[in-house]
């Protein structure tokens, strides 16, 4: 590998190397950060600050730690939004990145939400017509005790443009964690996502959509460590795959000794459109402790031929059909959208995709 090529992505458990699935390996290149291409709209409940590049580095993500050691060296800074004790904030944070053309932009987030806390934090990454180029983005929460955050990321990337996003969160003693994922668009998406439970009876839902068409590649590595007792986590992914794209889910449950009582499940529902596309998937279930209960299970393929049978009698088209059952699929995923403009982008961009 050359001084810039990095591994990411890299699956807890790794299965045979000779199937290519247990991490991704890329050029790291240069990364800079890009104030510019970021814009954040803060409710006043939100305090921020600027912290020194290793703030937070306690709060893993997915990525990796050369990943993070790369990142924190080019962005030398870390924003830092707080919320504090039992603030419940009823308008979401907004952080929208456009990235421009021929850059490569590295940015940093911190995320503290004190005990007893609600906040939602959006973040919409977009790019401009015709971009190439590549965008780093990380965002670390630490969920305290009670605490309930919901963080939704979306991608709508143009052109050749590529994207490397990471999202890590620690959650202490009964809190909620939600994350939603949108990724539509752009050459190559890299996704790293590590929830930490940590306390008990702390819990996630996840929630990932997806549609790839022509050759657009999304590799994801999404862990939930449980560690604290009677934690829950509840995974669900739901895409659709054409042309020459493909996809690559890694999903691991991790019950560590300790974590007595914990329930773990993820399930995947992709819809093949063409023959020519690429699915994979490694579903892990890791267990260190007896008193837990861990399940998964996928449903993988073209369309159920009784239903395309049953709307071809109401007069449509076959291709009319996988149209409209992939749109209603991704347009359920915008509907969690709280910001109307930001929506409204969303679900324009997918129809326009479907073109």
């Amino acid at each position: 590998m050359s001084e810039n090529t990095i591994k990411i992505n890299q699956i807890p458990s790794p299965t045979w190397n000779w199937l290519g699935m247990n991490e991704a390996i890329i050029d790291m290149g240069v990364v800079c950060s890009k104030d510019d291409d970021v814009k954040i709209t803060l409710p006043d409940d939100i305090e921020a600050s600027v912290k020194e590049s290793d703030y937070g580095s306690d709060i893993k993500g997915a990525m990796g730690e050369v990943f993070d050691e790369n990142l924190a060296r080019s962005a030398g800074s870390v924003d830092v939004l707080t919320l504090g004790d039992n603030v419940k904030c009823k308008t979401p944070v907004v952080i929208s990145a456009e990235f421009k053309k021929e850059c490569a932009g590295g940015k940093r987030f911190v995320i503290e939400a004190g005990r007893g806390s609600e906040l939602t934090v959006l973040q919409d990454f977009s790019s401009e017509e015709n971009a190439s180029g590549r965008g780093c983005m990380q965002t670390l929460v630490s969920a305290g005790e009670g605490a309930k955050v919901k963080i939704i990321q979306i991608a709508r990337l143009n052109g050749d443009y590529e994207l490397l996003n990471d999202l890590g969160v620690t959650a202490q003693r009964d809190a909620h964690i939600e994350v939603v994922h949108i990724f539509l668009g752009g050459n190559k998406i890299y996704q790293g996502c590590n929830i930490d439970l940590a306390g008990d009876n702390s819990s996630v839902k996840k929630d990932i959509g997806y549609f790839l068409r022509d050759e657009q590649d999304l590799d994801m590595n999404y862990v939930v460590v449980h560690k604290g007792k009677e934690t829950r986590c509840d995974i669900k992914a739901s895409g659709v795959l054409e042309g020459q794209s493909s996809k690559l889910f890694r999903g691991t449950i991790d019950f560590r000794n300790g974590c007595a009582g914990a329930k773990g499940a993820e399930i995947e529902e992709v819809i093949l459109r063409d023959d020519t596309v690429s699915n994979k998937t490694i579903p892990v279930i890791l267990c260190a402790e007896e008193d837990v209960e861990g399940s998964h299970g996928a449903t993988i393929g073209r369309l159920d031929e009784d239903l395309i049978f049953y709307m071809q009698t109401r007069g449509l088209e076959e291709e009319e059909i996988y149209r409209l059952i992939s749109e209603n699929r991704l347009l359920a995923f915008c509907d969690k959208i709280p910001d109307g403009e930001i929506r409204k982008k969303t679900m324009t961009y997918l129809s326009k995709e479907q073109e």
